[in-house]
Protein backbone atom coordinates (compact mmCIF):
# COMPACT_ATOMS: atom_id res chain seq x y z
CA UNK A 1 0.00 0.00 0.00
CA UNK A 2 1.58 3.67 -0.90
CA UNK A 3 1.94 5.65 2.31
CA UNK A 4 2.03 8.80 0.19
CA UNK A 5 -1.29 10.88 0.85
CA UNK A 6 -3.19 11.40 -2.80
CA UNK A 7 -2.50 14.55 -4.40
CA UNK A 8 -5.16 17.00 -6.39
CA UNK A 9 -5.40 16.95 -9.94
CA UNK A 10 -2.34 18.54 -11.51
CA UNK A 11 0.20 17.91 -9.25
CA UNK A 12 2.80 15.64 -8.99
CA UNK A 13 4.38 12.48 -7.06
CA UNK A 14 7.81 13.30 -8.22
CA UNK A 15 8.36 17.42 -7.56
CA UNK A 16 8.35 20.32 -9.57
CA UNK A 17 12.07 19.76 -10.56
CA UNK A 18 11.11 16.41 -12.52
CA UNK A 19 8.17 18.53 -14.15
CA UNK A 20 9.96 21.02 -15.39
CA UNK A 21 12.18 18.93 -16.75
CA UNK A 22 10.03 16.90 -19.08
CA UNK A 23 8.22 20.15 -20.06
CA UNK A 24 11.08 21.77 -21.02
CA UNK A 25 12.12 18.92 -22.77
CA UNK A 26 8.53 19.18 -24.78
CA UNK A 27 9.13 22.42 -25.54
CA UNK A 28 12.56 22.34 -26.85
CA UNK A 29 12.00 19.00 -28.62
CA UNK A 30 8.85 20.63 -30.28
CA UNK A 31 11.16 23.25 -31.33
CA UNK A 32 13.46 21.02 -32.68
CA UNK A 33 11.50 18.71 -34.53
CA UNK A 34 9.87 21.34 -36.36
CA UNK A 35 12.51 23.10 -37.79
CA UNK A 36 14.37 19.37 -38.78
CA UNK A 37 11.43 17.96 -39.80
CA UNK A 38 12.38 14.47 -41.09
CA UNK A 39 15.98 15.29 -41.26
CA UNK A 40 15.62 14.15 -37.47
CA UNK A 41 15.87 11.11 -37.74
CA UNK A 42 17.07 8.40 -35.28
CA UNK A 43 17.45 11.04 -32.63
CA UNK A 44 13.67 12.59 -33.16
CA UNK A 45 12.91 8.86 -32.67
CA UNK A 46 14.40 8.34 -29.17
CA UNK A 47 12.62 11.57 -28.46
CA UNK A 48 9.23 10.45 -29.50
CA UNK A 49 9.53 7.37 -27.47
CA UNK A 50 10.58 8.80 -24.53
CA UNK A 51 8.22 11.41 -24.61
CA UNK A 52 5.89 8.85 -25.38
CA UNK A 53 6.61 7.02 -22.23
CA UNK A 54 6.64 10.31 -20.50
CA UNK A 55 2.97 10.68 -21.34
CA UNK A 56 1.86 7.57 -19.80
CA UNK A 57 3.74 7.86 -16.34
CA UNK A 58 0.74 8.57 -13.94
CA UNK A 59 2.85 10.30 -11.42
CA UNK A 60 3.47 13.17 -13.48
CA UNK A 61 2.02 16.36 -13.41
CA UNK A 62 -0.87 15.97 -15.79
CA UNK A 63 -0.08 19.00 -17.79
CA UNK A 64 3.63 17.63 -18.38
CA UNK A 65 2.18 14.41 -19.61
CA UNK A 66 -0.59 16.08 -22.41
CA UNK A 67 2.47 18.61 -23.33
CA UNK A 68 4.79 15.21 -23.67
CA UNK A 69 2.39 13.67 -25.36
CA UNK A 70 1.62 16.84 -28.27
CA UNK A 71 5.45 16.59 -29.04
CA UNK A 72 5.30 13.03 -29.58
CA UNK A 73 2.38 12.83 -31.84
CA UNK A 74 4.48 15.85 -33.55
CA UNK A 75 7.59 13.61 -34.23
CA UNK A 76 5.30 10.58 -35.84
CA UNK A 77 3.84 13.50 -37.76
CA UNK A 78 6.79 15.36 -38.92
CA UNK A 79 8.92 11.90 -39.59
CA UNK A 80 6.64 9.23 -40.00
CA UNK A 81 3.56 10.33 -41.84
CA UNK A 82 3.56 11.26 -45.59
CA UNK A 83 3.88 15.43 -46.04
CA UNK A 84 0.06 15.43 -46.83
CA UNK A 85 -2.66 17.93 -45.52
CA UNK A 86 -4.66 17.74 -43.50
CA UNK A 87 -3.18 14.22 -42.42
CA UNK A 88 0.02 15.52 -40.17
CA UNK A 89 -2.17 17.64 -38.29
CA UNK A 90 -4.75 15.34 -37.26
CA UNK A 91 -1.73 13.37 -36.50
CA UNK A 92 -0.87 16.42 -34.04
CA UNK A 93 -3.87 17.28 -32.48
CA UNK A 94 -5.89 13.34 -32.44
CA UNK A 95 -3.90 11.89 -29.46
CA UNK A 96 -3.67 14.71 -27.13
CA UNK A 97 -7.34 15.60 -27.49
CA UNK A 98 -8.33 11.92 -26.94
CA UNK A 99 -6.26 11.91 -23.87
CA UNK A 100 -8.21 15.17 -22.91
CA UNK A 101 -11.81 13.40 -23.64
CA UNK A 102 -10.89 10.50 -22.15
CA UNK A 103 -8.15 9.71 -19.91
CA UNK A 104 -9.90 10.41 -16.51
CA UNK A 105 -6.46 10.98 -14.72
CA UNK A 106 -5.93 14.37 -17.01
CA UNK A 107 -8.18 17.90 -16.97
CA UNK A 108 -11.73 18.13 -18.03
CA UNK A 109 -11.25 18.93 -21.93
CA UNK A 110 -13.48 22.55 -21.15
CA UNK A 111 -10.47 23.91 -19.60
CA UNK A 112 -8.65 24.13 -22.66
CA UNK A 113 -11.38 23.38 -25.11
CA UNK A 114 -13.70 26.06 -24.43
CA UNK A 115 -15.89 27.83 -27.34
CA UNK A 116 -16.10 31.48 -25.54
CA UNK A 117 -17.92 34.30 -27.51
CA UNK A 118 -17.03 35.89 -31.17
CA UNK A 119 -15.06 39.25 -30.19
CA UNK A 120 -15.41 41.59 -33.57
CA UNK A 121 -12.89 43.59 -32.63
CA UNK A 122 -9.84 40.77 -32.87
CA UNK A 123 -10.85 39.46 -35.59
CA UNK A 124 -10.99 42.43 -38.11
CA UNK A 125 -7.60 43.76 -36.21
CA UNK A 126 -5.76 40.73 -36.43
CA UNK A 127 -7.07 39.96 -40.06
CA UNK A 128 -6.08 42.79 -41.18
CA UNK A 129 -2.64 42.54 -39.62
CA UNK A 130 -1.70 39.41 -41.13
CA UNK A 131 -3.00 40.75 -44.27
CA UNK A 132 -0.48 43.57 -44.50
CA UNK A 133 2.19 41.82 -42.91
CA UNK A 134 2.00 39.16 -45.59
CA UNK A 135 1.76 41.14 -48.32
CA UNK A 136 4.46 43.61 -47.10
CA UNK A 137 6.77 40.27 -46.70
CA UNK A 138 6.02 39.50 -50.25
CA UNK A 139 7.03 42.61 -51.88
CA UNK A 140 9.63 43.50 -49.60
CA UNK A 141 11.88 39.82 -49.46
CA UNK A 142 10.59 38.44 -52.75
CA UNK A 143 11.00 34.88 -51.67
CA UNK A 144 11.33 31.65 -53.74
CA UNK A 145 7.51 30.35 -53.36
CA UNK A 146 7.72 27.82 -56.49
CA UNK A 147 7.41 25.08 -54.52
CA UNK A 148 4.56 26.28 -52.49
CA UNK A 149 2.70 27.62 -55.32
CA UNK A 150 3.38 23.97 -57.29
CA UNK A 151 0.92 22.70 -54.34
CA UNK A 152 -1.96 25.26 -55.91
CA UNK A 153 -4.13 22.87 -58.16
CA UNK A 154 -5.23 24.13 -61.49
CA UNK A 155 -8.69 24.04 -60.77
CA UNK A 156 -11.83 26.66 -62.11
CA UNK A 157 -12.17 29.45 -60.13
CA UNK A 158 -15.30 28.30 -57.90
CA UNK A 159 -13.55 24.91 -56.90
CA UNK A 160 -10.24 26.53 -55.90
CA UNK A 161 -12.25 29.12 -54.10
CA UNK A 162 -14.54 26.62 -51.94
CA UNK A 163 -11.42 24.83 -51.99
CA UNK A 164 -9.60 27.85 -50.28
CA UNK A 165 -12.05 28.24 -47.80
CA UNK A 166 -12.26 24.70 -46.93
CA UNK A 167 -8.50 24.62 -46.35
CA UNK A 168 -8.61 28.11 -43.76
CA UNK A 169 -11.54 26.64 -41.81
CA UNK A 170 -9.94 23.32 -41.41
CA UNK A 171 -6.27 24.22 -40.63
CA UNK A 172 -7.38 27.43 -38.62
CA UNK A 173 -9.36 24.50 -36.34
CA UNK A 174 -6.81 21.96 -35.78
CA UNK A 175 -4.23 24.45 -35.20
CA UNK A 176 -5.75 26.53 -32.52
CA UNK A 177 -6.88 23.20 -30.91
CA UNK A 178 -3.48 22.57 -30.40
CA UNK A 179 -1.34 25.84 -29.91
CA UNK A 180 -4.35 28.53 -28.07
CA UNK A 181 -6.47 25.39 -26.93
CA UNK A 182 -4.45 23.07 -25.42
CA UNK A 183 -0.93 24.55 -25.00
CA UNK A 184 -2.29 27.94 -23.63
CA UNK A 185 -4.54 26.16 -21.17
CA UNK A 186 -2.28 23.69 -20.01
CA UNK A 187 0.61 26.38 -19.34
CA UNK A 188 -1.82 28.31 -17.75
CA UNK A 189 -2.74 25.91 -15.44
CA UNK A 190 0.85 25.32 -15.23
CA UNK A 191 2.19 28.55 -14.44
CA UNK A 192 -0.58 31.25 -13.91
CA UNK A 193 -2.63 33.23 -15.63
CA UNK A 194 0.40 35.73 -16.47
CA UNK A 195 2.59 36.14 -20.03
CA UNK A 196 4.35 33.29 -20.02
CA UNK A 197 1.47 31.25 -21.37
CA UNK A 198 0.67 33.76 -23.59
CA UNK A 199 4.73 33.65 -24.81
CA UNK A 200 5.24 29.71 -25.17
CA UNK A 201 2.36 29.22 -27.19
CA UNK A 202 3.23 31.83 -29.34
CA UNK A 203 7.13 30.39 -29.33
CA UNK A 204 6.13 27.32 -30.30
CA UNK A 205 3.29 28.37 -32.81
CA UNK A 206 6.11 29.96 -34.54
CA UNK A 207 8.86 27.25 -34.65
CA UNK A 208 6.02 25.15 -36.35
CA UNK A 209 5.70 27.57 -39.24
CA UNK A 210 9.73 27.28 -40.13
CA UNK A 211 9.59 25.79 -43.11
CA UNK A 212 5.55 27.37 -43.76
CA UNK A 213 5.08 30.71 -45.49
CA UNK A 214 5.93 33.05 -44.48
CA UNK A 215 9.37 30.87 -43.91
CA UNK A 216 12.58 30.60 -41.97
CA UNK A 217 13.53 32.23 -39.07
CA UNK A 218 12.00 35.78 -40.01
CA UNK A 219 8.21 33.49 -40.98
CA UNK A 220 9.11 32.00 -37.39
CA UNK A 221 8.95 35.39 -35.93
CA UNK A 222 6.45 36.45 -37.96
CA UNK A 223 4.04 33.77 -37.06
CA UNK A 224 5.15 33.84 -33.36
CA UNK A 225 4.01 37.12 -33.09
CA UNK A 226 0.87 36.56 -34.35
CA UNK A 227 0.18 33.31 -32.17
CA UNK A 228 1.15 35.42 -28.91
CA UNK A 229 -1.90 38.24 -30.57
CA UNK A 230 -4.02 34.82 -30.94
CA UNK A 231 -3.65 34.08 -27.44
CA UNK A 232 -4.42 37.21 -26.45
CA UNK A 233 -7.81 37.01 -27.93
CA UNK A 234 -8.15 33.88 -26.72
CA UNK A 235 -7.60 35.21 -23.47
CA UNK A 236 -9.95 38.50 -24.12
CA UNK A 237 -12.97 36.41 -25.80
CA UNK A 238 -12.78 33.34 -23.37
CA UNK A 239 -12.38 30.61 -25.94
CA UNK A 240 -11.27 29.47 -29.35
CA UNK A 241 -13.97 30.91 -31.31
CA UNK A 242 -12.37 34.80 -31.91
CA UNK A 243 -8.83 33.41 -32.49
CA UNK A 244 -9.81 30.31 -35.35
CA UNK A 245 -11.90 33.41 -37.01
CA UNK A 246 -9.13 35.44 -36.63
CA UNK A 247 -7.14 32.79 -37.92
CA UNK A 248 -9.07 31.43 -41.48
CA UNK A 249 -8.88 34.81 -42.60
CA UNK A 250 -5.31 34.90 -42.03
CA UNK A 251 -4.59 31.37 -43.64
CA UNK A 252 -7.27 32.65 -47.19
CA UNK A 253 -5.22 35.67 -47.41
CA UNK A 254 -1.69 33.36 -47.66
CA UNK A 255 -4.26 30.85 -50.13
CA UNK A 256 -5.31 33.92 -52.25
CA UNK A 257 -1.66 34.89 -51.75
CA UNK A 258 -0.19 31.45 -53.08
CA UNK A 259 -3.20 31.74 -56.22
CA UNK A 260 -2.10 34.66 -57.57
CA UNK A 261 1.84 34.21 -57.42
CA UNK A 262 0.69 30.87 -58.86
CA UNK A 263 -1.00 32.10 -62.25
CA UNK A 264 1.62 35.09 -62.14
CA UNK A 265 4.81 32.10 -62.00
CA UNK A 266 5.65 30.71 -65.70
Amino acid sequence: MDPRPPKPLGTSFYGPSVDAVVGLAALVGFAWLSVMGPAAGWPGAGLAVGLGVAAMAPGLRVEARLLALVVASTAVATMVVPPVWPLVQLTMVAPAVAAALWIPSLPPPTRCLVRGQLDPWPVVALGLLAAVALVAWALGTSPDLRQATAMVPAWPWPVLVAAGLGFSVVNALLEEVVFRGLLQGLARSWLGPGLAPLLLQGAAFGVLHWHGVPSGPLGALMAGSWGVMLGWARRRSQGLLTPVVAHVVADAVIFTLLVGLAGALP
